[in-house]
């Protein structure tokens, strides 16, 4: 299964992170509609702080609950940094490496 699985599950869940961020990256504050105009209107990602792509299916239920607190808005990119190693990283560590990366 994919963490997006989820998402499709509880559009309502990411929409709302989304929407109470300002649709705004949390590691390094990219925002679509700021960059693209009225293309990146209400666009970003969601990312699950603890990915669920690195839990064991088995806890994959019904009963599995995702709270606003659980998940951080990005952009693409940082999704992708996000998750390019195993266990994927922090959003804090991926802010301090940006930020390094962009003194």
């Amino acid at each position: 299964m994919r963490e997006a699985y989820f998402f499709t599950r509880n559009p309502r869940l990411a929409a709302e992170a989304k929407r109470l961020r300002n649709y705004t990256c949390e590691v390094c504050s990219f925002n679509f509609r700021q960059h693209y105009g009225a293309l990146g209107v209400g666009f970003a990602e969601c990312h699950h702080k603890n990915p669920l792509a690195e839990r064991p299916e088995e806890l994959w239920s019904q009963a599995l609950t995702t709270s606003l607190d659980d998940v951080v808005v990005v952009c693409a990119n940082c999704h992708r940094m996000l998750h390019r190693q195993r266990p994927a990283l922090s959003v804090e560590v991926l802010r301090t490496r940006w930020e390094a990366a962009n003194q």
